[in-house]
């Protein structure tokens, strides 16, 4: 039982690196497409540089 137990951790342990890279991942398309909106924003904003 003890060697299944390890096995389960194991693959539990792989699973949620992949969870946390999926949501690094997420997270850093959120921040991009986020200055991205704030770039176009203040473009719009001061269209003729006032």
């Amino acid at each position: 039982v003890a060697e299944r137990v390890k096995e389960l951790e194991v693959k539990l342990a792989v699973v949620m690196q992949e969870l946390e890279q999926k949501r690094a991942d997420m997270q850093h398309m959120v921040n991009v497409n986020t200055s991205l909106q704030d770039g176009i924003a203040g473009a719009f904003e001061h269209p003729l540089g006032e």
